[in-house]
């Protein structure tokens, strides 16, 4: 079986394959992306519902999400691609004292990363989501430089870029083994300078020998018919009621409401199109208890995915000799995936990521698991 050599043999062609792929082939590296569905964008990219943020609570996390907001922000001026956009910043909504604590002991840490975010009142609040429950409102943390987009139009952005810059994309072959330079798939051999593992699923034991857990946690959203625009921002209630813990939801171009409701405890394990029957309910009612004036808004459809999960919380992304592990995104591939392409780039070109080496090495692989990200 003959070898087909390339610069960088990408395995994935989601959320972080592509922004790879388009990164690494617009700084003239021949590139190609391994992928075993029919087409870019069929996992878990086409299930997000586009929340691009740097408001996190780890550093690593922080810093890689500056890099995606500088890019994203900015991708229609430099490319011509309409990816909806919407710089309406992220919107924590606060209603007990235990969140309110939370948040703003949180600050701390994010302002020390560079996080432009604040503390605001609750008439501030109520001016920026118009239709937010007044009663019990304490306040709210908001920073205003993170936003959404359309993450098909980004996925579909992504790629056309790539292939533009001449990377080349080989659907229906399923990576097998990453050895001695070579990816071996379903149907061939791709001899590589540098692989990068960007497979948000992927089996890196078994499929690189390189130790590190991924677990399936299953989620989903729903969306509603259109409506008046009453918030450009991603709203963001993180308190536990019941089994379900943060619930969250933005408004589109096209004006729709588009939420989910994170299980808590989750629900673990691999369902891609399975829809659990207690979604529509719970999330129905958090939503009102949030927005009393969506009672008689239509939902559209809902839809199913799940978040690739490390232990804590934060990705898996090191260099290990020539293959870069850059998977487990803990469902936040879509707002990473910009930033992790660039520090790709940069590990490749000058043997260092761009951000700083000391919030880096907290991606490492084996690492200490001992704490978990807050607002993961």
């Amino acid at each position: 079986m003959n070898t087909k050599n390339y610069d960088v043999v990408i395995i994935g062609a989601g959320s972080i394959g592509g922004a790879c792929a388009w990164r690494l082939s617009e700084a003239g590296l021949r590139t190609a992306v391994i992928e075993k569905e029919r087409t870019f964008g069929q996992g878990q990219n086409k299930a997000a519902i586009g929340g691009i943020r740097a408001t996190h609570s780890e550093g690593c996390k922080i810093a890689l999400c500056h890099e995606s907001l500088r890019i994203v922000s900015t991708w229609k001026e430099k490319y011509g691609d309409d990816i909806d956009w919407i710089q309406g910043g992220y919107l924590y909504p606060v209603y007990t004292e235990r969140t309110e604590r939370v948040l703003k002991d949180l600050l701390k840490v994010q302002k020390s990363f560079g996080l432009n975010i604040d503390w605001i009142g609750p008439d501030e609040t109520l001016e920026i989501a118009k239709g937010l429950r007044r009663d019990g409102l304490r306040g709210a943390t908001f920073s205003p430089e993170d936003g959404c987009v359309s993450s098909l139009k980004l996925g579909a952005a992504l790629h056309g870029q790539a292939v533009k810059n001449g990377a080349e994309f080989i659907y229906g072959e399923e990576a097998l083994k990453v050895e001695d330079g070579v990816v071996v798939t379903s149907k061939g051999r791709y001899g590589f300078g540098t692989c990068v593992l960007a497979s948000g699923v992927s089996d890196i034991r078994s499929l690189a020998g390189i130790p590190g857990d991924i677990f399936m946690e299953h989620h989903e959203a729903a969306i509603t018919e259109p409506l008046a625009p009453f918030t450009d921002a991603m709203v963001v209630d993180i308190e536990k009621v019941g089994n379900y813990g943060s619930c969250y939801f933005y408004q589109n171009r096209e004006g729709q409401v588009i939420f989910c409701l994170s299980p808590d405890p989750p629900n673990m394990g691999f369902r891609e199109r399975y829809n659990n029957s207690a979604f529509l309910p719970n999330i129905t009612r958090r939503m009102l208890n949030l927005v009393p004036g969506l009672r008689d808004v239509k939902i559209r459809r809902t839809w199913a995915g799940y978040y690739p999960m490390t232990r804590d919380g934060v990705p898996f992304f090191e260099k290990r000799g020539n293959v870069i592990v850059a998977c487990g995104m803990c469902g936040q591939g879509l707002m990473m995936g910009p930033g992790v392409a660039s520090n790709v780039e940069s590990m490749i070109r000058t043997g260092r990521p761009l951000i700083d080496e000391g919030l880096f090495s907290k991606l490492a692989v084996e690492r200490e698991f001992s704490s978990t990200e807050v607002l993961k």
